[in-house]
């Protein structure tokens, strides 16, 4: 009776991950899905090279690392962009432009947000001008604070900052900022740049919570000439102002 040679195996079907079962690639050190980390194999050992920032790194950012032929991701570089920023020198230069400066700090937050995340989706300058459209200005203002409680880590950092009376504290400044700008007493328009000033010196203490409360490390904000230039000229447009609305002429 002839006799036939036994079938070949059947193929492995791709690898997967031993804790969720979701099928992993060669190169991957984490799970996407659980962010279990993978007993690395001489094929993978050397391929990508992994920053010891990722060993500390939470299990929820393992899943979101970026692998394969693109660069090193966010994640895993060092955090230079978690900026702990005084919140009263924040409070004093919004304070300075008459709340022009919070724009400006709007767009700058975003961009380090954007890198902590590595969301390629961020657009710091369009978010910051985003700010100014009537109505949707003040959804892209939650966003913004929703996001700096989301990246906190611990229950203190969370509860530092409420994205909702943040929202409606910005939308009250600029009801105030805008009636500000009729012929209106000067207090009105201290009385705006003041709450301005204390609601963003507020939110910069929420971020630098949320920074402190991430594995990885913060580092100092350092200063710009430019800060110090904006506050001399705020202190002469005060004062100018101020002396402008007490003078006779004024009367």
């Amino acid at each position: 009776m002839e006799r036939f040679p036994p079938a070949p195996p059947a193929p492995p079907g791709p690898p997967a991950c031993p804790a969720c079962g979701r099928p992993r690639g060669d190169q991957d050190r984490f799970c996407a899905q659980c962010g279990r980390e993978f007993t690395p194999t001489p094929s993978t050992t050397n391929a990508h090279p992994v920053s010891q920032t990722s060993q500390s790194l939470p299990s929820e950012y393992r899943g979101e690392v970026l692998r394969g032929n693109v660069d090193e991701p966010a994640l895993l570089r060092e955090p230079v962009w978690r900026a702990i920023q005084s919140p009263f020198f924040v409070a004093l230069l919004v304070f300075a432009t008459f709340t022009l400066y919070a724009y400006w700090w709007l767009g700058r937050t975003w961009w380090q947000i954007k890198q902590e995340d590595g969301d390629a989706g961020k657009r710091p300058f369009w978010h910051a001008l985003a700010m100014l459209v009537p109505v949707y200005g003040y959804f892209r203002f939650h966003a913004h604070m929703r996001a700096i409680a989301s990246i906190a880590r611990t229950p203190e950092a969370r509860a530092a900052l409420s994205p909702g009376a943040t929202t409606v504290a910005w939308i009250i400044i600029n009801i105030l900022v805008g009636a500000a700008s009729a012929p209106l007493p000067l207090w009105l328009t201290i009385l705006a740049s003041g709450l301005g000033a204390a609601l963003i010196g507020y939110a910069q203490n929420a971020l630098n919570m949320a920074w402190l409360s991430l594995p990885g490390g913060t580092r100092p904000a350092r200063g710009h000439p430019l800060h110090w230039l904006l506050l001399v000229l705020g202190a002469i447009l005060y004062v100018s102002v101020i002396v402008a609305s007490v003078s006779p002429e004024s009367a």
